[in-house]
């Protein structure tokens, strides 16, 4: 990635409701599948926070910009999915009717914030939780990197504990109101696997639930014309078949006997 593709390229810099008119036009001559917004600890921005020189780190003003996108997106039949890193974004994303909210509140944690603001900057909000699912919000969580990372990295034990528990508070007030979750790696040199297998691993998440988020719900956030999805009437005939019962030992996820795509088997 080049900074030509990074300004101009898969990602449109904006300040202003202006910039985002004037981007339109060429944003949608791309043709795309949905919107990504960035929102980055946009509770900073009110009290006189700046980017330092040189950084990507940072994302939309939060005050008009991500809800005229919304707007423009809904209105040209598009998804908007909105990055988010600390609590205050999902809740800007869920007050502005974003679709999707990649990344669970905490997913790439800041050691810095969060000894000087407190571990509560990733930890949702009742009130939030409750309008993602009345809102029919889907969550994508990509913290497998994070949880791995608790495990190996000693500067991370003042944290990883605390991060523990404002995970399990997050999937289980999600959970609470219904929220689709979704299980994604942000890993584009594997799949989703891992991720699946480190929140079994921390036990943020039943087997049960974690099967629907890895499959069913993962798809159908995907492809949300192209279902239904599962074992229902009218579901194309794709599954997998395991060689145990992964409710009994979820790691069975990772012992596939059988894989049909379209009624036919693959070899």
């Amino acid at each position: 990635m080049t900074t030509e593709d990074r300004n101009g390229g898969f990602l449109l810099p904006v300040s202003s409701t202006a910039d985002i008119d004037r981007q339109w036009m060429r944003l949608k001559q791309q043709h795309p599948d949905f919107i990504k917004m960035m929102l980055v600890y946009s509770e900073e921005r009110g009290h006189g926070w700046s980017p330092p020189d040189g950084s990507d780190r940072y994302g939309l003003d939060p005050n008009r910009l991500p809800r005229h996108i919304v707007k423009l997106a809904h209105r040209d039949k598009l998804r908007v999915s909105a990055h988010v890193e600390s609590a205050g974004d999902f809740e800007v994303a869920v007050a502005v009717g974003a679709d999707i909210i990649a990344h669970m509140p905490g997913f790439w944690p800041d050691a810095k914030r969060i000894a000087s603001k407190g571990i509560g900057i990733y930890e949702i909000k009742d009130e939030f939780a409750r309008r993602a699912g009345r809102q029919h919000i889907t969550v994508i969580t990509t913290i497998g990197e994070a949880l791995r990372y608790f495990e190996s990295e000693p500067s991370a034990a003042g944290y990883r504990q605390p991060m523990l528990d404002v995970y399990r508070h997050n999937f289980a007030i999600l959970a609470k109101y219904g929220v689709r979750i979704a299980i994604g790696s942000d890993q584009n040199r594997s799949t989703s696997i891992p991720e699946a297998l480190d929140i079994y691993k921390a036990g943020l998440m039943s087997p049960a639930a974690l099967l629907r988020a890895l499959s069913t719900d993962a798809a159908a956030s995907i492809f949300p014309n192209h279902g239904p999805f599962g074992l229902v009437e009218g579901a194309a005939a794709d599954f997998l078949a395991l060689d145990a019962n992964p409710l009994v030992d979820f790691n069975a996820i990772t012992k596939i006997h059988r894989r049909v795509k379209a009624g036919e088997e693959l070899q």
